[in-house]
């Protein structure tokens, strides 16, 4: 049916939720002169970011939350949260416009009338990026360049970490030449140990299993003895002789 004319917004109100749902039993407590407010319906035309994000330290939640609106064209407020339409945000590196993992939180939300409100999106890097918002890849908008720094606690920690890597590998290096040392020095003393046993073995084993060498050394002994006393006695008999008177022999011719 024509009505010969042309519709440009339309209010609304919400349908009645299901009986014994969470949202009838609030219709239900509402005071019964209490109208229920009217929502303005019109098509939309832009994506506004009425609050900027204002970013924290690496890895801790925005200071500040995105907040977002649809607008139709007179730049009024609609309501987009009577349908499906889900805005979806995206960080973005600012050199190059490529997109990150570095975007935490619900990055997925539903909106709330005409506004879009995040409320736990967070930076898990440092850097400099810019949060880009998508409605159903029909409306977008773009964010100031948001400037992330590194977390105090966060380096600290990460120090703390690379000193306590550093002593891990020396203690390592440590045992690794400790064990070295071990390995080279317990063969060289049992080696050492075993050549000296295998001497004194075999010096005794010479001593005993050689008796020719010991006769031979025995007799050698007595036959010098032998000669020193012949030696003596033939001086002692020499000198015996020289100390006899001479023998005086007289001729008959003398008589």
């Amino acid at each position: 049916m024509k009505l010969g004319m042309d519709i440009s917004t339309v209010s609304v109100i919400p349908p009645i939720p299901d009986p014994g749902s969470h949202r009838w039993f609030k219709e239900a407590s509402r005071p019964s002169g209490q109208e229920q407010p009217w929502i303005y319906v019109a098509p939309m035309d832009s994506l506004e970011l009425v609050s900027n994000p204002e970013p924290g330290p690496a890895g801790e939640l925005l200071r500040k939350q995105p907040v977002l609106r649809a607008l139709d064209r007179h730049g009024q407020c609609v309501s987009v949260g009577l349908t499906s339409w889900r805005l979806v945000a995206t960080l973005l590196r600012a050199r190059n416009g490529t997109s990150t993992m570095f975007l935490n939180g619900i990055v997925r939300i539903p909106f709330s009338g005409c506004w879009a409100n995040y409320t736990n999106l967070g930076i898990t890097e440092p850097g400099v990026f810019q949060l880009w918002f998508d409605l159903e890849g029909r409306f977008h908008a773009a964010s100031n360049l948001i400037t992330v720094r590194t977390s105090v606690v966060k380096s600290t920690e990460s120090w703390g970490l690379k000193l306590r890597m550093f002593a891990g590998v020396i203690s390592a290096v440590f045992l690794a030449v400790a064990a070295l040392i071990l390995l080279v020095a317990i063969p060289f003393a049992c080696y050492k140990k075993s050549v000296s046993k295998t001497l004194q073995i075999s010096s005794s084993a010479t001593h005993h299993t050689n008796p020719t060498y010991n006769a031979s050394s025995e007799a050698d002994a007595a036959t010098a003895t032998a000669a020193a006393t012949t030696a003596a006695a033939t001086a002692t008999a020499a000198a015996a002789t020289d100390d006899t008177p001479p023998v005086t022999h007289t001729s008959a011719a003398e008589e």
